[in-house]
């Protein structure tokens, strides 16, 4: 934790609740330490303290596992989106996560997930709206017999192989 706080330049102090967080939800030091180097690294860069990084970061690994993504590659998911889109830092961050876990559950990838929040922040929905408006449609699209009345007016959700498509391929199918 010293040499990962002096590598980033970060007061030392910081670093053991920052690591307790994603030690709490990962449950393994080992897989823990880069999570915390990423996790630094975003709060001095997106400007947030780094307990909101931390457990974000943190939550969203214990969604999508070391063999689906690496952390750095996860904080530069959410700060592409954080460009594209509208808010704070902090918001993507604090969002994300949960939007993630639902939208895993569906088999939607993670940087699908990342790309139409960043757009409907950008198009003008508050944080906290875009993440209501997007639990409700994933809730819904969990929904068997949602999914059944959509097919019956053209709006398939999965392909053929029972993989779920991407969500353009979905919205431009509503906008038939």
């Amino acid at each position: 934790l010293i040499k990962i706080s002096k590598d980033n330049k970060t007061d030392i102090t910081l670093a053991p609740d920052g690591f307790e967080k994603i030690l709490s939800q990962l449950g393994d030091v080992e897989q823990s330490l880069p999570i915390f180097d990423a996790a630094l690294k975003g709060s001095k860069a997106g400007f947030v303290d780094l307990d909101t990084t931390a457990a974000a970061l943190a939550q969203t690994m214990s969604i999508l596992g070391s063999e689906r993504a690496n952390a750095q590659e996860v904080l530069d998911v959410f700060f592409a989106a954080k460009r594209v889109g509208a808010g704070e830092f902090a918001d993507f961050a604090r969002y994300m996560p949960n939007l993630i876990a639902g939208a895993d559950n569906l088999g939607i990838a993670y940087k699908e997930v990342a790309g139409v929040y960043a757009y409907m922040t950008g198009k003008g929905q508050s944080a906290e709206r875009a993440a209501v408006l997007m639990e409700n449609m994933f809730s819904v699209l969990g929904r068997g017999e949602v999914r059944a009345n959509l097919k019956k007016i053209g709006v398939d959700i999965f392909d053929n192989t029972g993989k779920m498509r991407d969500m353009v391929s979905i919205f431009t199918d509503f906008k038939k």
